[in-house]
């Protein structure tokens, strides 16, 4: 191989890491803070009925958390921050329009709490659903962890 082809093959080695290595700003990145809760049960049973959320636990979290409590009996956690701009640290609020949606009063995007534990964006301009958080069940609590 002569030079010239030697170094055409290391500039188009070059490129082709560099273009996949550049900044991705479509990425979505929330803020992390540590979580580490116990809720107990009786407590969520007595507070969210089947079908319905509650804003809950304020100092958890970038905004506080918002749990959903599906027709299924099943709990969902999520983070009550909007994802447009999760740095400026808006929360979403009960939308009027349905108890299942959520706006935020910062930047206008909507939320639906989907059945199956998603938060997923019905306007924007936020692109991504609301940030979830794991949970599962230890004994008479629920677990919720990042």
């Amino acid at each position: 191989m002569n030079n010239s082809n030697l170094i055409k093959s290391i500039l188009f080695v070059a490129v082709f890491l560099f273009s996949n290595i550049s900044c991705d700003k479509n990425r979505f990145e929330f803020p992390y803070v540590p979580i580490s809760l116990n809720i107990d049960l009786v407590y969520l049973n007595s507070t969210i009925g089947l079908g319905h959320h509650a804003f809950l636990y304020d100092e958890v979290g970038v905004n506080g958390l918002l749990i959903f409590r599906n027709h299924s009996d099943e709990f969902f956690v999520y983070d009550r921050t909007c994802t447009y701009e999760p740095d400026h640290s808006c929360s979403v609020e009960d939308d009027t329009t349905s108890f299942l949606h959520l706006s935020c009063p910062c930047c206008e995007s909507q939320y639906f709490l989907d059945e199956t534990g998603d938060a997923f964006v019905t306007r924007g301009p936020s692109r991504y659903s609301l940030y979830k958080y794991n949970s599962f069940f230890n004994g008479g609590f629920m677990r919720v962890t990042n």
